[in-house]
C-alpha cells in the first residue's frame, strides 16, 4: 500500500476520506516511497453495512506484512494503531539502513555476502528490503545477483 495512489469511490463521505488519507500518509516510509505516476490505484468503495473495503491486488506478501496485518487489526483504539505503525515504521527504515551498510562491503567480501543473506533471512521481509535496497545502493550487480539466487533457493522470495 506504501506506493499506491489513493482514490475513493463516490459513495465515501468527506471525513472519511480525510481520515484514510491522513492513514495512507502516516503508513508511508519516505526512504521507501516510490510512488510514481505508474503507482497502481487503490479504489476505496463503501460496502452496503457502512464498512469500507478495497480491491487489494496484492498477490504476494510477506511474513512480516502479515504478522503486521494481525497486529494492526488487533489494536482497538487510533493512539495504539499509530504507535504499531510508527514501530513498524522504525524496524523498517532500521532494517533497510543495516542492509545497505552491509551490501556496500558485500561488493569486496565474501563474509559481509553471507552476512546480508543471513539479514535477510531472519528478517521475514527479504523481498521488500532487497527491491528497495537494489533502487537505492550501488552495490554490483554480482551482488545482487548472489543474493537473489540465494534467496530463491531458500523459498525467501518469489
Amino acid at each position: 500500500m506504501l506506493n499506491y495512489a489513493l482514490k475513493f469511490d463516490p459513495s465515501v463521505e468527506e471525513s472519511a476520506q480525510r481520515n484514510l488519507r491522513r492513514f495512507h500518509n502516516i503508513c508511508k516510509i519516505p526512504e521507501l516511497d516510490i510512488a510514481s505516476e505508474s503507482s497502481p490505484t487503490l479504489v476505496v468503495k463503501k460496502k452496503e453495512d457502512g464498512r469500507y473495503t478495497t480491491d487489494y491486488p496484492c498477490v504476494f506478501c510477506t511474513p512480516l506484512v502479515n504478522q503486521w496485518s494481525e497486529t494492526l487489526h488487533s489494536f482497538r483504539t487510533a493512539n495504539l494503531i499509530r504507535k504499531g505503525i510508527e514501530l513498524l515504521k522504525l524496524k523498517t527504515i532500521q532494517d533497510m539502513n543495516k542492509l545497505k551498510r552491509i551490501l556496500v562491503r558485500a561488493d569486496t567480501d565474501y563474509h559481509q555476502l553471507y552476512l546480508c543473506y543471513s539479514f535477510l533471512k531472519s528478517s521475514r521481509n527479504a523481498w521488500i528490503l532487497l527491491f528497495h535496497a537494489k533502487l537505492q545502493v550501488e552495490a554490483g550487480r554480482d551482488v545482487f545477483a548472489a543474493l537473489e539466487g540465494y534467496c530463491k533457493k531458500s523459498k525467501l522470495i518469489n
